[in-house]
């Protein structure tokens, strides 16, 4: 929604009808509603980044009562969400703010998340190769 506000702000700005006096052809620049979009996505990200981490004797009760295997998948599908989140956040970046340079010059160029997307989409992977490698070794020494 604060994209979408964004990008409202700046066609008005661009058309003259927000009372900003810029003159048509200056670059634009970010509105609050853009930066707070963006804090917003980095803060609500560091709070959920860390699967598991952050409490290790919820992963201790974890391991103990149910075994490895459910908190390892637990683990892909956690890497598998955060890898999601910031390709939606990229893809909406692109989406809502035409100004890529813009995006640029404040450190929020969609490429930076869609990059941060694929680094969690291979984390995910070798969460699951990892996984997938314990069980077979289980399974073959069992």
């Amino acid at each position: 929604l604060l994209l979408i506000q964004h990008n409202w702000v700046s066609r008005q700005r661009a058309q003259g009808g927000v009372g900003d006096a810029k003159a048509a052809g200056e670059s634009t620049e970010a509105t609050p509603q853009l930066r707070e979009a963006i804090s917003l996505f980095q803060r609500h990200v560091s709070v959920f980044r860390l699967p598991l981490g952050r409490n290790p004797s919820l992963l201790a009760h974890l391991e103990q009562r149910h075994g490895l295997d459910l908190v390892e998948v637990f683990q892909c599908v956690h890497w598998s969400w955060v890898s999601y989140q910031y390709k939606k956040f990229a893809k909406l970046l692109a989406d809502h703010v035409p100004d890529l340079d813009l995006l640029l010059e404040i450190g929020a160029h969609p490429s930076h998340y869609t990059s941060c997307a694929a680094r969690y989409a291979v984390l995910r992977r070798q969460c699951y190769e990892s996984s997938r490698s314990r069980k077979q070794t289980r399974e073959g020494g069992g």
